[in-house]
């Protein structure tokens, strides 16, 4: 057998010293031939048998997920019915319940009849190594999918592999120069004595997709660290993980990762990036929660070697250490540029800190609750810094959602990024972080020099210059249509507020001054026992709806205009049109 050893040094830059991994790539590795199945699809219960079964007739299927990835040809679908499976086996030299070098599709949630669509959450379906090796090792020049799966108790310890001369990595998954998509499973409770242990990715192009990984525990990456390939992270969950050293939720080196829409929540690192460690280039981290992890040293929620793009998180309520929740560093090799477009970074110590030699640029940046917002003897460049209050409908229980009253409602820019964190729209003005609030509050800027805005549509507000001495915030939000007696309304109804930008305090039109007030209503809305031509917009003065004398309506284009000179609470409404009494006398007529 040619053995060639290759050496590579890989220094994470994480103010320790370097981590050296050796790699051993082996050529004319001995696999036991198989006989020869058709391909198609093949299937597992823990009832089943192997003995002389291929596994390929769902009334009579195999017992052990090996055995159907033994006998299944490239492109098979393995389905696994729900139950524990728990068969370590020795392939390789290396101990781990399931080992695959082909390209197959494995797929947990099946009930004993094998029914699509599977569901994983009701039948629960655990691949446990018992403390006993890996869960899986998936390794080859391959493109195999695993979902819905528990992988669970794996312990890397003293195990090592075939390719590469790795000991103690991937106490869930190893995963070396394969292509594979990991989708709705929970890697939990996973060791590796290394790095990597819920997984450890090398040389592979990974996409994990809608996966929880909670409580696994490493040296390195305790819950997961990738070295080199590509890594896509989309709707995780990574949570209460622990690396004795750097990245406690995850440990990324390599390029061209993205990470979106993720949960990192409640991760520890004993150094260095609590919640996400990365190094490497052109990595892009969009509407992401980072809250609640916490490091020994610094970078808390994040930590970033390289060239990366964070927009729309919101990083809040990291700690411990240094109390960084975003540390900005550099490498013997790498100067750092950070680009952060509309972020929330609340509640630290020190907010963002960028060391000598490196860069952070950021755009509409919401800073709230932090000790200091920025630290370090890096360049930081700030465009539109906002404070205030983000307003989160729950932090408590760790919902980072915008209430309604969020300073960051709205005071984005433009970035590229078409939905937040639940797949809703982003409009033409979005969040900060990553929440879009839907509830139609929005917010405005209004230069002294005045101008014209959308607040809703067919609803705008236009101002001339001089009717405020200062910019001024606006805040539209939509209620609930008021009925009040012998009144109706066509289902539009608002508070409008305002405050200036630049204290906070709230604002009024100067004495003798006017704003004009535009709105649409939709015919279909105007009731049929109300005169058109007797809509108009009342304000709410604390106790009853009054008429705004300079309200004007034209039905022709259904719109209504004002010129108001106080912001308040506004509805459009009309008196209900009285129908004329009527009075019947009985006819008497006379013989």
């Amino acid at each position: 057998m040619k053995t060639i050893i290759l050496k590579i040094s890989l220094s994470l830059a994480l103010g320790m010293s370097g981590v050296i991994i050796s790699f051993c790539a082996v050529a004319g590795f001995y696999w036991p031939s198989l006989p020869a199945y058709a391909a198609g699809t093949r299937y597992v219960t823990p009832a089943g048998l192997d003995a002389g079964n291929t596994c390929a007739d769902s009334a009579s299927p195999c017992a052990t997920i090996q055995h159907a990835v033994d006998v299944a040809e490239a492109g098979d679908v393995i389905k696994v019915a729900s139950g524990t499976y728990t068969d370590v086996n020795n392939y390789g030299g290396f101990a781990q319940v399931v080992y695959i070098s082909k390209t197959v599709t494995l797929r947990g949630g099946y009930t004993p009849a094998f029914t699509d669509p599977p569901d994983p959450e009701i039948n629960l379906t655990t691949i446990d190594a018992q403390g006993l090796g890996r869960v899986l090792y998936i390794t080859g020049d391959i493109t195999s999918t695993i979902e819905g799966f528990q992988i669970a108790h794996g312990d890397a310890t003293n195990i090592n592999s075939e390719n590469y001369d790795l000991v103690g990595e991937g106490g869930g998954l190893l995963i070396i120069s394969a292509t594979v998509t990991l989708r709705q499973n929970s890697i939990t409770s996973n060791f590796a004595p290394n790095a990597g242990g819920g997984l450890f990715l090398i040389f592979a192009n990974t996409s994990l997709i809608n996966n929880e990984i909670i409580s696994n525990t490493s040296f390195y990456g305790g819950g997961f660290h990738t070295y080199f390939g590509e890594t896509s992270l989309k709707g995780n969950t990574i949570k209460n993980n622990r690396a004795d050293a750097g990245g406690g939720g995850v440990l990324g080196g390599g390029s061209g990762a993205t990470v979106e829409q993720n949960l990192f929540i409640d991760n520890q690192a004993g150094s260095v990036a609590g919640g996400l460690g990365i190094v490497g280039d052109k990595v892009h981290v969009t509407n992401n929660i980072i809250a609640g992890n916490q490091s020994n040293g610094s970078g808390a929620g994040l930590y970033i070697v390289g060239h990366s793009q964070l927009r729309h998180n919101t990083i809040v309520e990291n700690y411990g250490g240094d109390g960084t929740g975003i540390d900005i560093g550099s490498s013997d090799t790498t100067v750092s540029n950070v680009v952060m477009i509309n972020n929330i970074v609340a509640n630290h110590t020190v907010a963002l800190t960028v060391a000598t030699g490196n860069t952070a640029t950021l755009e509409n940046t919401l800073w709230s609750g932090n000790a200091t917002d920025q630290a370090g003897a890096g360049l930081i460049i700030t465009h539109n810094d906002i404070s205030g209050d983000p307003a989160f409908v729950d932090p408590l229980t760790g919902d980072y959602h915008l209430g309604p009253t969020s300073i960051a409602i709205n005071r984005g820019v433009e970035a590229g990024v078409a939905v937040d964190i639940d797949n809703d729209l982003r409009d033409a003005w979005p969040d900060l972080g990553a929440d879009e609030n839907l509830n139609g509050t929005v917010n405005r800027p209004l230069p002294v020099t005045g101008g014209a805005v959308t607040l809703a549509p067919g609803v705008s507000l236009s101002v001339t210059s001089g009717v405020f001495n200062d910019t001024i915030l606006l805040t539209y939000t939509p209620q609930s249509p008021p009925s009040p007696a012998n009144f109706k309304n066509v289902g539009l109804a608002y508070q409008l507020s305002a405050i200036f930008q630049s204290n906070g305090q709230p604002a009024q039109p100067q004495p003798g001054q006017h704003y004009t007030i535009a709105l649409t209503y939709q015919q279909s809305n105007v009731p049929p026992d109300i005169g058109e031509s007797d809509l108009a917009l009342y304000f709410w003065n604390g106790s009853r709806w009054l008429k705004e004398s300079t309200s004007a309506v034209n039905p022709a284009t259904n719109t209504i205009t004002a010129t108001a000179s106080h912001f308040s609470r506004w509805a459009v409404l009309a008196p209900v049109v009285e129908s004329p009494q009527q009075l019947f006398l009985p006819l008497v007529i006379k013989k």
